[in-house]
């Protein structure tokens, strides 16, 4: 049951080019953090970057989600996915 919904949503998400252009935005971010603590401390540790992760998904997941729950509003099925 859960699984053509998970398909769906997936779907409509990587249609459009947005999807893509947020995805690159927190890969390079993360990247950024995961490297800035590789030339400074000169270790290769998730420290730095798994601090900042949970600040970056709060803004990432939102805009991610935004989107699904206009289209499901719009075709008035909001309250099946809920």
């Amino acid at each position: 049951m859960i699984v053509p919904l998970v398909k769906k949503e997936l779907k409509q998400f990587f249609y459009s080019p947005v999807a893509y252009v947020v995805i690159f935005i927190f890969l390079i971010i993360s990247g950024w953090f995961f490297s800035n603590a590789l030339f400074i401390v000169r270790e290769s540790e998730l420290r730095g970057m798994l601090d900042i992760m949970p600040l970056l998904l709060t803004f990432f997941i939102p805009a991610i989600t935004m989107k699904a729950i206009s289209e499901e509003r719009k075709t008035d099925t909001l309250q099946l996915v809920l």
